[in-house]
C-alpha cells in the first residue's frame, strides 16, 4: 500500500476528497475527475449522483476496493485500464492493455472517415469496403460501422488479443457487419478497399522514454513508429501502392510535424493525388486524407 494514500472514510465526500489528495500528491492529472471515475465505478454510479450524495455512507468492500484502485492510479496505471471501460465519442469500450486507450484526438479520425465513407457510397451507389487497418480496441471500426450501415467493414491487427477485444466490444454494441482479420496491415484482406483508415504507431522511439508515465502501461507496438515515428505508416503506403484503386481514400492520424512527410510520401506513391490534412482542437495537423489518383 502506497504510505501517502490514507485510509479512506465512509462517505462519498470524505472518500472522494481523501483520493483527490492522493491522486494529486503523485501527480496525477485531473485528480478530482479521476477520484470520480473510480469511485462512479466502485459504486456504479455516474458522477452527477457522487456530487449529489456527498452523505451517502460507503461499504466497507466499497471503501477498500476504492482504495485499491486509487493506490493503482496513483502509480499512474491509467483509470481506463484500472475501470476496463472507456468513453469515446458517444461509445463505451472495453479496454485492456492489448490495446491503445482510444484517445480524443482519434475522433477526428473517426468523423473525416465517416464522412468520406457517406461521400463515395453517395458517389458509389454500392457498398462501400472500409478497412481499419491496426484496429486495436475496434473503436473506428465500430464507428464507421454504426454511423455507415450500409459499408462493407474489415478491421485487421497482428494482436489476438486485440481482436478478442475488438470483437467484443462490436459484440456490445450489436454491430455485427464487421470482419476482423488477423495480419500484418493490408495484408489480410480479401478485396481492394476504396477506404483505408489507419490510427497507426507514430510516435518516434527515442520520444517514447520521455513521455507521461500512463504510456508505460500501454502496449509499445501500438506507439513506437520507429527513428522517426513513420516506420509502420512508410510500410503501409508500401502494401497500398498496388492495392489501392483509382478514387480510394487513405486517412491517417499522425503526430505533430508529420504531415508534410506522409504528404510528399503519398504524392510519390500516387502522383496528382488529391491530399488535404485535418488539425484537431489544439490546432495540430492530426489527419492526413488523400484521395488516390493512379
Amino acid at each position: 500500500m502506497l504510505d501517502s494514500v490514507p485510509t479512506l472514510p465512509q462517505t462519498v465526500g470524505t472518500a472522494s476528497l481523501a483520493a483527490r489528495s492522493a491522486l494529486a500528491a503523485h501527480s496525477v492529472p485531473e485528480p478530482s475527475l479521476e477520484a470520480s471515475v473510480l469511485l462512479g465505478h466502485v459504486l456504479d454510479r455516474p458522477r452527477a449522483w457522487l456530487l449529489a450524495h456527498p452523505d451517502c455512507t460507503l461499504s466497507r468492500a466499497d471503501s477498500t476496493r476504492f482504495q485499491a484502485l486509487v493506490e493503482r492510479r496513483c502509480r499512474r496505471e491509467p483509470s481506463a485500464y484500472i475501470t476496463g471501460e472507456k468513453h469515446w465519442l458517444d461509445l463505451v469500450l472495453n479496454v485492456n492493455r492489448n490495446v491503445l486507450i482510444p484517445r480524443p484526438e482519434t475522433e477526428l479520425l473517426a468523423a473525416e472517415a465517416i464522412a468520406c465513407t457517406a461521400e463515395l457510397a453517395a458517389a458509389k451507389r454500392a457498398p462501400v469496403v472500409v478497412a481499419d487497418i491496426g484496429t486495436g480496441s475496434g473503436a473506428l471500426a465500430i464507428a464507421v460501422a454504426r454511423s455507415c450501415p450500409d459499408a462493407r467493414v474489415y478491421a485487421t491487427d497482428v494482436s489476438h488479443g486485440a481482436l478478442r477485444l475488438a470483437r467484443a466490444n462490436a459484440a456490445r454494441w450489436h454491430v455485427a457487419g464487421i470482419r476482423f482479420l488477423r495480419g500484418n496491415l493490408l495484408q489480410a484482406l480479401p478485396e481492394p478497399p476504396d477506404i483505408v483508415v489507419a490510427n497507426l504507431p507514430y510516435v518516434p522511439s527515442g520520444e517514447l522514454a520521455g513521455l507521461e508515465p500512463e504510456l508505460a502501461f500501454e502496449p509499445v507496438g501500438a506507439l513506437d513508429g520507429g527513428p522517426v515515428g513513420l516506420h509502420v505508416v512508410r510500410a503501409l503506403l508500401a502494401q497500398a501502392r498496388g492495392l489501392l484503386c483509382q478514387g480510394a481514400a487513405l486517412l491517417l492520424e499522425c503526430g505533430a510535424g508529420q504531415a508534410g512527410a506522409i504528404s510528399s510520401a503519398i504524392a510519390t506513391n500516387w502522383p496528382g493525388s488529391r491530399v488535404r490534412v485535418s488539425r484537431d482542437y489544439a490546432g495540430i495537423e492530426r489527419v492526413v486524407i488523400a484521395m488516390v489518383v493512379r
